[in-house]
C-alpha cells in the first residue's frame, strides 16, 4: 500500500471512515482463499473499499494517479481478471449472478454481457460492473479481450502514446479505419457497451466530457447561445425592474 499512500490520502480518505456491513459476508464467502497474499487479506478487512476507490479513481480520466501507484494498480486489476474473487466488491455484489449465470466462462466478460442485455437488476452489482467497464475504457491493458484483439494495432499506430487516461483508446478510435478487422470488430462491440455507461459524475467530468466529445463544437454553440439568451434577458428585464421601482417610489412619495 506504500505506493498508493499519497493517492489514498488525496482521493480515498473516506474509505477508512465509511462503515459498511459487508465485512462479515466477505469473511464467510472467502474461506477458501487462505492462500491469498497479505495485501489481499488486509484489503478484505476493509471490505475492498480502498482498492475499489483507487480503481474508480484510475477509471476516472480526469484524475491522474502517481506513476508507481498506477503501475501497481494495473497489476492488481489484471490479476482480478484471472480470479474475480480478488475484486472483493465486484464479487460480493455479483456473486449470485456469477454462480448462476457465469459458471465455466470468463466472469467479467459474462457480467458485462448480462449487463448489456439488461438482465441484471441488482443496483450494487450494476454499480460494480459499471466501474470495471470504465476501467477498460481508461486503459485497454486492463481489458484483456480488447487488448489481445488490438495489440498489433497499438504497436503499429500508438506505440508512443502513454498508458492511462484513455489515451491509447482515443488513438485506436482515431485510426479505426486503418486497424485490423479483429480490432475493429472488438472496438465496435466495446463502443456499444460504453454507450450504456455514463462518464459524467460531477462538474469536472462534465467539462472533460464536453472537451473530448466529437460534437464539442455543437455543445459549445448550444452553451454559448444559452448564455447569450440569459444575458439579453437580463439587459431587457433590468430597465423594466428599475422603471417599476421608480413608479412605486413616486406613488409612495406622492
Amino acid at each position: 500500500m506504500l505506493a498508493h499512500k499519497n493517492d489514498i490520502t488525496k482521493y480515498c480518505g473516506k474509505a477508512f471512515t465509511d462503515k459498511t456491513e459487508d465485512n462479515d459476508e466477505s469473511n464467510d464467502e472467502d474461506e477458501n482463499n487462505d492462500e491469498a497474499g497479505d495485501n489481499t487479506v488486509i484489503d478484505r478487512d476493509m471490505g475492498g473499499r480502498v482498492i475499489e476507490c483507487l480503481r474508480a479513481s484510475y477509471a476516472n480520466t480526469v484524475i491522474q494517479l502517481e506513476p508507481q501507484c498506477r503501475t501497481e494498480l494495473i497489476d492488481i486489476i489484471q490479476t482480478s481478471k484471472v480470479d474475480v474473487q480478488i475484486d472483493v466488491q465486484l464479487y460480493q455484489a455479483c456473486k449470485d449472478i456469477i454462480r448462476n449465470r457465469c459458471a465455466g466462462s470468463e466472469k467479467e466478460d459474462c457480467l458485462k454481457i448480462e449487463y448489456q442485455k439488461k438482465a441484471i437488476s441488482d443496483k450494487a452489482c450494476i454499480a460494480q460492473i459499471t466501474r470495471i467497464i470504465k476501467e477498460g475504457k481508461a486503459d485497454i491493458h486492463v481489458d484483456p479481450v480488447l487488448f489481445v484483439s488490438c495489440q498489433a494495432d497499438v504497436a503499429k499506430f500508438c506505440s508512443d502514446i502513454p498508458i492511462g487516461s484513455g489515451k491509447l483508446l482515443q488513438c485506436l478510435l482515431k485510426k479505426q479505419k486503418s486497424v485490423t478487422k479483429q480490432c475493429k470488430e472488438t472496438l465496435k462491440k466495446r463502443q456499444e457497451l460504453w454507450e450504456t455507461v455514463s462518464d459524467v459524475e460531477d462538474f469536472n467530468d462534465l467539462t472533460h466530457h464536453i472537451i473530448n466529445s466529437k460534437n464539442n463544437r455543437y455543445l459549445y454553440t448550444i452553451i454559448s447561445v444559452g448564455l447569450i439568451i440569459i444575458f439579453l434577458a437580463g439587459c431587457i428585464c433590468r430597465p423594466c425592474v428599475r422603471c417599476r421601482r421608480g413608479n412605486r417610489y413616486k406613488q409612495v412619495k406622492s
